[in-house]
């Protein structure tokens, strides 16, 4: 009865504690976020502040059950080595799954690369992740057809790139490499008409997009218009990158439609 009293006890203590700082948490942030400083001030306080009450979290749940977690511990340790050595790779993909959960750098439907393997999530299990392959690498967005599984402790050692954390528009880059000559600054407004052309009927409804999602993470709102970038990586031959917002599913359309245009545009006689 008294080991049972005890128990309640702790449970409604660290419920009480909860509660209390999930409260402070909340007043605080919504107090930074409608602060007057810079979204980059603002993005780093909340940062700063999510570390801390973290912390807080952990250190209360650990002294409040010390002494149950220490029986615990002392317990299963003998027990965990052995499972540990027998299933490392399945704990590390448990591993993986957990830190996809928590850390959300994809979900189904989104573009993602990882090490030399680029495509679309289609499905998100606990052990495996698949995704159907788009390449050779990228070069281009058609789908290979080749479906690709890959073990989730593959997300604890290699960095994950997702070409597309807005779902409905995306800020997409290709490149034009042209001569190095006299007709550059031609041929760099010709490509800028074309994107103008296919691009110019999303720019209000992209720009509301991304605004939103400026006001939820805090950061400075994207440039929306095509612009065209120069650079440089030998004397005989200039390299334009071209930066379009357009709608996520019709990227590679878009971009085709462009260069097309460009490659008309140049060679009309």
């Amino acid at each position: 009865m008294q080991y049972e009293w005890l128990m309640q006890k702790h449970i409604l203590i660290y419920i009480g504690l909860v509660l209390l700082l999930s409260l402070i948490y909340f007043l605080i942030g919504r107090w930074i976020k409608k602060s007057k400083n810079s979204y980059e001030s603002k993005r780093k306080s909340l940062f700063r502040l999510r570390g801390i009450f973290v912390l807080i979290f952990v250190a209360a749940f650990f002294i409040t059950w010390a002494s149950e977690i220490y029986s615990l511990i002392i317990s299963i340790t003998a027990i965990a080595a052995a499972l540990a050595i027998a299933t490392k790779e399945v704990i590390l993909c448990y591993g993986g799954s957990f830190y996809r959960f928590f850390t959300h750098p994809f979900s189904v439907g989104d573009r993602i690369v990882i090490d030399d393997l680029r495509g679309d999530v289609v499905e998100i299990g606990l052990l495996g992740t698949q995704i159907l392959e788009v390449g050779p690498k990228d070069l281009t967005h058609q789908y290979t057809g080749r479906l690709v599984t890959i073990p989730n402790a593959k997300f604890l050692s290699s960095t994950i790139f997702n070409e597309t954390y807005s779902s409905d528009y995306i800020l997409h880059t290709f490149s034009i490499k042209i001569k190095a000559n006299s007709n550059w600054e031609r041929e760099m407004d010709n490509i800028l008409a074309c994107a103008h052309q296919h691009c110019d009927q999303y720019i209000e409804k992209a720009r509301k997009h991304f605004k939103k999602i400026s006001q939820k993470k805090q950061l400075e709102t994207p440039f929306i218009e095509p612009r065209v970038n120069i650079k440089l990586k030998d004397t005989d031959s200039i390299h334009l990158l071209v930066r379009v917002t357009v709608p996520v599913e019709l990227r590679g359309r878009i971009e085709q439609a462009i260069v097309t245009d460009y490659l008309k545009e140049k060679f009309k006689s």
